[in-house]
């Protein structure tokens, strides 16, 4: 479940840079957010009354990759990389990238926070959670896709409804003499055919609208394609090798050995396919 604005109620998993002490608890600052001009921005947060029931990613789109690190014994280095990190992906000045500082939220059996650094780019957003696991440095990198509204999706959806429409407007008028045999009889008769199992796929997209709203805050989920194009696929790649090299500077700079985080086996692949519908 993802909200906007951090409460003194909740355990932060992870402190600010700001925080003199890594584990101990200081109110949080606001988000700081860093863009080149021609930046596409990510999406903006959702409204903190819509936020029962979603998850942490929740309007950012379908999560795709997750990667993870666990370093023995660098508990210690935790603020160093975090902050490492961000300076180094401001640094890098990369066209199009969006670097954000956020707190999310998830709630289960209770109201769980953890600071996030996410790096936008397109459709694509990497989100980077570093935090102290007992004595060692844990690390993990998600990516998400939420690609645009199809406009070929949304035309397809509207010519459905308008024969659904005219399917159940038919009904409702007597035929005239001698229409069956015409062509507009024609149509009418296949548009009143089709109008009940129209109105059940309707129904269908409805509720199925209303879940994704519900658990991923995106109502529009299956107006939007669900295959990547090149040039999606492109920034999920240079999205996720960007923080990657930065991730393996910071560690650098932190002294906690930078072979430690490999890239991913697969190298920067991604299925184009990332959800079914």
């Amino acid at each position: 479940m993802l909200l906007t604005a951090p409460s003194d109620e909740v355990m932060q998993s992870f402190p600010f840079p700001s925080t003199p002490t890594p584990g101990s608890y200081q109110p949080s600052p606001p988000p700081t957010m860093y863009a080149p001009p021609d930046a596409t921005p990510p999406p903006p947060p959702l409204p903190v009354t819509t936020q029962i029931g979603k998850r942490a990613f929740a309007g950012y789109g379908t999560p795709i990759v997750h990667n993870s690190w666990l370093l023995a014994d660098q508990q210690p280095q935790a603020m160093t990389m975090f902050t490492s990190l961000r300076d180094g992906l401001i640094q890098r000045g990369v066209a199009g990238l969006n670097i954000n500082q956020l707190r999310l939220f998830e709630r289960g059996f209770m109201l769980e926070s953890r600071d996030y650094l996410t790096v936008h780019r397109g459709s694509s957003t990497v989100f980077v959670y570093v935090t102290p696991a007992g004595r060692d440095l844990f690390i993990s990198r998600t990516t998400t896709v939420q690609t645009p509204v199809s406009y070929i999706r949304s035309a397809v959806l509207t010519i459905l409804l308008i024969i659904m429409i005219y399917g159940f407007t038919q009904q409702a008028t007597p035929p005239a003499a001698g229409s069956a045999f015409s062509v507009g009889g024609a149509i009418a008769s296949l548009a009143i055919f089709f109008s009940y199992p129209l109105l059940a796929f309707f129904l269908v997209f409805v509720v199925a609208s209303l879940i994704a709203w519900i658990i991923n805050g995106d109502i529009s989920m299956y107006l939007r394609p669900c295959v990547m194009n090149d040039f999606q696929a492109d920034d999920v790649a240079l999205a996720e090798e960007i923080v990657d090299t930065s991730l393996r500077d910071a560690a650098q700079t932190a002294g906690v050995g930078a072979d430690k985080i490999a890239p991913p086996s697969r190298g920067y692949y991604t299925k184009r396919r990332f959800r079914l519908i």
